[in-house]
């Protein structure tokens, strides 16, 4: 067994994203000009001529070292071709940096380790008719679909994206940056999609982005004026209508969306975990590398 540490500039995009495409928890977030995009520096631990591998994103902050999980980034983690055992969890933390003063990072939903703790995301099952998931909505949904108010169209100019997220000044500066950047590139990929919320004097009040990926597609981010409940559900009820009786899951792993989780909860047909690694566990991390490595890392 072999593994080795390798710095994002010196990862080719083509062989990483291959390796992400054929992996068995594939994401279109996490392939090279996704991360690239949002975090413009981070390692790769490879095992066996990417057999596995784990990206990390770290950044400093005057005299610290963080390892940090950025904005439009749902999780990271162990990714393979071949499946999970519990040594190779116990490889791969043997190796992560131990001079980092703060660590927050988000383990994918294959990666159940003992000490990490469960956050819950959303998802629907598409493969279920309209009517059946229109069923499972609550009562408030129902009752925000009944008052039609809004017209959605798929496809909107990014310049008016970045019109109405200055407009309602809901980003920093260098999250719209960012969110422009992903949706900019997806487009031209063809792996991203965008739904937008008109009143009726067809002004845009709201849009959604979502991100498609080999097994699933996601909701990266969503805004609506005045942070809307109810533009927020006609463009998700919108996507599942146009989307009923499909192969396709959609996860509700969208950044800066707390305002909406109970929406999400709402309209979901299933939830699972994704597993959180916060700074109060280094001391334990770093005891566990003294126990389980005789080698260190440091950037």
């Amino acid at each position: 067994m072999s593994m080795f540490i390798v710095r994002n500039d010196y990862i080719r995009a083509n062989i990483w994203d291959n390796f992400i495409e054929n992996s068995i928890n594939s994401v279109e977030f996490l392939k090279k000009w996704y991360l690239d995009v949002v975090v413009p520096k981070w390692i790769a631990i490879i095992l066996n001529d990417f057999l596995m591998a784990m990206p990390i994103p770290y950044k400093s902050f005057i005299a610290a070292k963080l390892i940090d999980t950025p904005p439009f980034l749902p999780y990271m983690g162990i990714i393979s071709r071949i499946g999970f055992q519990q040594e190779d969890f116990t490889n791969f933390i043997s190796k992560l940096p131990g001079n980092y003063m703060f660590i927050d990072y988000r383990f994918n939903k294959f990666n159940n380790l003992p000490f990490l703790t469960k956050l819950f995301f959303y998802s629907v099952n598409l493969s279920y008719s309209y009517q059946y998931l229109y069923n499972n909505y609550s009562d408030k949904i129902k009752k925000y679909l009944s008052n039609n108010e809004y017209k959605i169209y798929v496809g909107i100019i990014p310049s008016l994206i970045r019109n109405f997220l200055i407009r309602n000044n809901l980003l920093t500066s260098r999250q719209l940056q960012i969110i422009m950047r992903l949706i900019s590139e997806s487009l031209l990929k063809e792996k991203g999609i965008i739904y937008g919320a008109y009143d009726k004097g067809d002004r845009l009040v709201g849009f959604a982005f979502f991100l498609l990926s080999k097994y699933s597609t996601d909701l990266i981010y969503i805004a609506t004026e005045g942070n809307r409940e109810d533009i927020a559900v006609y463009i998700i009820d919108k996507f599942l209508k146009k989307n009923e009786m499909s192969s396709i899951t959609l996860n509700f792993t969208c950044s800066f969306c707390r305002k909406f989780l109970h929406i999400f909860r709402n309209m979901a047909t299933d939830k699972y975990y994704v597993y959180s690694y916060y700074s109060r566990y280094l001391k334990k991390v770093w005891e566990y590398k003294r126990k389980n490595s005789s080698d260190g890392f440091i950037l």
